[in-house]
């Protein structure tokens, strides 16, 4: 997933997220694993470590839902 455009791109030249998916061999085991990849516009620009902490609740708002639906 790419940022093409929005709020992001004001203090990132590239911001760019990999989401994938491991199945394993252990019924009801998998693993998620999250690539960042950014640019910052500018040395001045703080890292995203706000960004990281909307997907890290994303995923756990998820991982529950899952869990018991």
């Amino acid at each position: 997933m790419e940022c093409l455009e929005g709020d992001v791109l004001k203090e990132f030249e590239i911001f760019k997220v990999k989401v994938q998916v491991k199945d394993s061999d252990v019924v009801g085991v998998n693993s998620v694993v999250w690539c960042v990849e950014f640019v910052k516009a500018n040395e001045d620009v703080a890292p995203p470590h706000n960004h990281l902490k909307c997907g890290i609740k994303v995923c756990k708002d998820l991982d529950a839902y899952l869990c018991n639906n």
